[in-house]
């Protein structure tokens, strides 16, 4: 919550005034949960009076922003985040009178490139967090490499959500922002790994389900509950990437690159990853990035090999 005293101590006409006025707008508070705590981080900042809280409306500028953006400038990934809620606040602010119209003050702003985003896991690490992190953890690991999902979504998976289709288990997953506008319910299948620890788990009764609501939930913390988004990252983050050397400078989200380049390197098209998991081609063809270079082109000889073979078997058929 907002502190009353700080709001007094905020001149009005100041780029702070706006910041504060936008982080209060229906606009900001209708974003979804993990949006406006990544908003608030930057905007937070940038609200500071020796940054640019106390510059004029009138006198803000490009340069103020980019020297603002320029202190991430060794974290590639916080600059683009800043730039992203700066810009929301801005056209939040010129739409409602609040800035000047002319030129929006974060018009021309730079940010370092991505070396390609979060490191995807190897078939090993996922190997190794389901055999050293703890068992609630190994099940989220396991959920999340296998399904290709976001965190956010990862967490929401229920038991009463699992579709069986044609022999190959899978789940209904309603996505948080891909398909959100659409409201598309996915029917996003299990791979063979998931499936195999997944027949390994106890699953509760219904009734089990009606008398302890957490239940429903498919991941679940120690206490029982199910995980809220950050307290899983908090967890992962403070203690479970401890447990083994390996799995020290990886992130959670990375376990969802996994599933796409596994599906990838398995011969699926970006077209057929994307309906997969649920995602965009062009955010598919980003995860493939990474994959090396010699991987790509065994892939590619490998679909040669198996056309050339189903030549052959119709030739001899005739």
């Amino acid at each position: 919550m907002l502190n009353p005293n700080a709001r007094k101590r905020i001149a009005p006409g100041t780029f702070a005034a706006v910041i504060r006025e936008y982080l209060m707008s229906d606009k900001f508070t209708k974003l979804a949960p993990s949006t406006q705590r990544g908003y608030r981080i930057y905007l937070a900042q940038a609200e500071a009076p020796e940054l640019l809280g106390a510059i004029d409306v009138n006198d803000i500028a490009t340069p103020h922003v980019q020297a603002f953006l320029d202190r991430y400038s060794d974290r590639s990934g916080a600059m683009g985040q800043s730039l992203t809620a700066l810009k929301a606040c801005v056209r939040w602010g010129i739409r409602r009178g609040k800035l000047p119209p002319n030129v929006p003050v974060t018009y021309g702003c730079e940010v370092e490139k991505s070396d390609g985003g979060h490191v995807a896991w190897t078939d090993e690490q996922i190997t190794l967090g389901l055999e050293h992190c703890s068992p609630q953890m190994a099940r989220y690991i396991a959920l999340q490499s296998g399904t290709g999902q976001r965190g956010s979504d990862v967490v929401k998976m229920q038991w009463s959500e699992l579709v069986e289709k044609n022999g190959r288990m899978g789940i209904m997953v309603r996505q948080q922002k891909t398909f959100k506008k659409t409201k598309l319910v996915l029917w996003v299948p299990f791979t063979p790994d998931l499936e195999a620890v997944f027949r390994t788990w106890e699953r509760p009764t219904a009734a089990e389900q009606v008398a302890d609501p957490n239940k429903r939930f498919i991941a679940l913390k120690k206490d029982g509950r199910p995980w809220t988004r950050p307290q899983v990252t908090s967890c992962w983050a403070h203690f479970e990437r401890h447990r083994h050397p390996e799995l020290e400078a990886l992130t959670l989200h990375g376990l969802r690159a996994a599933a796409v380049q596994r599906l990838l390197l398995a011969g699926a098209n970006p077209s057929q990853v994307a309906w997969c998991v649920g995602m965009t081609v062009p955010m598919v063809q980003r995860y493939a990035r990474s994959i090396a270079q010699p991987e790509h082109a065994e892939q590619a000889i490998s679909f040669l090999d198996a056309k050339a073979a189903r030549s052959h078997v119709k030739r001899e058929a005739v």
